[in-house]
């Protein structure tokens, strides 16, 4: 239609409208009686879909209300729903978009009853899959094949299918047709439905009247970078400029670790009166007919019987798929992250340090105190550099051997210090890699820290090897790869790894991604320095002769070292490489 006849209809609907309300006549707004939300669902004329179970009910009553004439009355805008996978979140979104989709229909004029829109503006209702995929494949073929099996849609309207793609700024024909498009639905009275995902940010040309984030701990954009934070603020100014409070939002997800999105916003908003949120197990959320009713106890929790060998495969992935109950990974690299929490104790820092910033630009650190006291310890410095970016992490360990009473020996490797530089875009702070060697040399000089080897990637710190090089320090580049990865976490595991009690770092090791290849890598808009520090140290530190490894109360800790020749170069094997096999190595001396 055309821009013109776009502006007469608009002119005919406020004129009608004003001849009434002249007259003194009532007014009648509604074309077709709506029915209730319950009865849209169960009747044959509609979804012809089986009851829900009470914790279903529970959204549509509490968003909608009981009066079909009356759900933009409410200000209840938000339901957050953390409900583990298979709970039936797609097919609620679906009745919950068609429902409203019917209501407006319903209306003679629906686009007169938000004061924010013209009479020629579309209205729409939106979801948003985390995937490509999943908003076509799942979603929209959901929604598809609820529409064509609609009998009242079908004996009201016309159909058309297009099979092409229409975007929300794409033409919109008015007219008494549906059209189903290839990703979305559009009804009479400039009312639309869309199946969209999480990569397509900007939502150009949409009036949000009704959104749907499915899967909302999982939005990710183009770039692998975690973006729910920014579409639920796109969805929501997009909502409230042009509906006011009448809007309502659906966020809907399993989680994918502890304090994702859909947690942060459960909890966020457990305390608003006008905002439903739910943590709930599959098999609370989902009718009982759609188990066999037969049960099992799986770590405490309550499981049906039928998902029990899957437990018992694959704990963590069912924990947080279908309990809600998460780890700190979406893809765990440490897939027994509470062993982690035994690597903590028993360990003292020997530094204490302070932050400055200088020349309103440069982050650095002071030594406050260093107690380290008479000891025949040889220390290793691992160093991670960042500038602006990133951080940069200084790490201080040694190595400890336990001979046992067969004969053998177990090494111990303990983190005596670690630290970080902590850059800041907002107050433009960068990192000052000369204040890490001058931390490095007062350690030396000053506190006569026994130091064995600097050692850092290759990263940022050549300048700043070569320059401690100078100063007498034995020196080294080290390169992680991911079989090093794997065998850091074989000993974190192992209980021969002594951490210092610093939760940030902890949590850091415990939000570790797996990689393609098998190694590590921190999730998207976080970091990993305490963690490559920690994979450094125990690479260079580990025995490569492997001996008989025992409980450490069979033996008693005799020796103290780290096998470096007097040259600079690694001998016994003691680093866990030699001069001849250093393979990811390079010697500076």
């Amino acid at each position: 239609m055309s821009d013109f006849q776009d502006l007469e209809r608009m002119l005919d609907s406020e004129a009608v409208q004003a001849t009434k309300e002249s007259s003194g006549a009532p007014v009648e707004v509604w074309e077709h009686e709506p029915v209730t939300f319950r009865e849209f669902l169960t009747s044959s004329d509609h979804m012809a879909f089986p009851e829900y179970s009470a914790r279903q009910y529970a959204v549509p009553d509490f968003m909608l209300g009981e009066d079909p004439k009356k759900i933009f009355d409410s200000d209840h805008w938000l339901a957050v729903l953390e409900w583990g996978k298979g709970s039936g979140k797609d097919t609620v979104s679906v009745h919950m978009v068609l429902y409203v989709e019917y209501v407006l229909m319903c209306l003679k004029n629906p686009q007169s009853l938000f004061p924010g829109i013209s009479a020629t503006d579309k209205i729409d209702c939106v979801n948003i899959a985390w995937s490509a995929g999943q908003a076509n494949r799942v979603f929209f073929d959901k929604l598809k094949t609820a529409v064509l099996n609609w009998r009242w849609l079908k004996k009201t309207y016309k159909f058309k299918v297009s099979g092409k793609y229409s975007g929300p700024s794409d033409d919109y024909i008015w007219g008494d047709w549906v059209t189903i498009n290839q990703n979305s639905v559009f009804f009479p009275k400039g009312i639309r439905a869309f199946s969209m995902h999480s990569q397509q940010e900007s939502f150009e040309g949409l009036n949000p009247l009704l959104w749907v984030c499915d899967e909302f701990a999982a939005f990710q954009d183009k770039n692998k970078t975690h973006n729910a934070d920014k579409i639920f603020e796109t969805l929501k100014t997009s909502s409230e400029s042009r509906f006011g409070s009448k809007f309502k939002g659906f966020l809907i997800s399993f989680p994918r670790y502890k304090g994702d999105a859909i947690e942060r916003y459960r909890e966020q908003y457990e305390a608003d009166l006008d905002v439903y949120t739910d943590i709930a197990m599959t098999w609370e959320v989902k009718p009982e007919r759609c188990f066999s009713g037969k049960w099992a106890e799986y770590r405490n929790i309550r499981i049906p019987l039928e998902y029990l060998k899957s437990f018992e495969k694959d704990p963590e992935t069912m924990l947080r798929m279908y309990c809600c109950v998460p780890g700190e990974s979406d893809d765990p690299f440490f897939t027994e992250p509470e062993r982690l929490d035994s690597c903590v104790g028993g360990v003292t820092p020997i530094i204490k340090s302070d932050d400055w910033v200088r020349d309103g630009k440069y982050v650095c650190k002071r030594i406050m105190s260093a107690n380290f006291g008479v000891t025949q310890n040889r220390y290793a410095v691992i160093a991670d550099l960042g500038l602006s970016g990133d951080p940069a992490a200084l790490a201080i360990w040694h190595k400890e051997r336990l001979y046992l009473p067969d004969g053998g020996f177990q090494d111990h490797l303990y983190q005596d210090f670690v630290t970080r530089w902590i850059p800041s875009k907002d107050k433009n702070l960068i990192v000052d890699i000369n204040d890490i060697e001058a931390f490095i040399t007062a350690l030396s000089v000053h506190y006569k820290l026994p130091i064995d080897i600097v050692t850092a990637d290759q990263w940022n710190s050549p300048q700043m090897l070569q320059s401690l090089e100078k100063k007498g320090f034995k020196t080294l580049t080290h390169r992680l790869t991911p079989q090093d990865h794997r065998d850091a976490r074989v000993r974190l595991y192992s209980g021969n790894v002594h951490l210092i009690d610093d939760p940030a770092q902890i949590l850091e090791l415990k939000r570790l991604r797996r990689t393609k290849e098998d190694g590590s890598d921190h999730p998207p808009g976080e970091h990993n320095d305490y963690s490559v520090t920690t994979f450094a140290a125990i690479k260079i530190l580990s025995d490569g002769d492997k001996k008989k490894v025992s409980s450490p109360d069979e033996g008693e800790m005799v020796e103290s070292n780290i096998d470096m020749g007097g040259d600079g170069e690694v001998i016994e094997g003691g680093a866990g490489f030699s001069a001849d096999n250093a393979d990811g190595f390079s010697f500076r001396r």
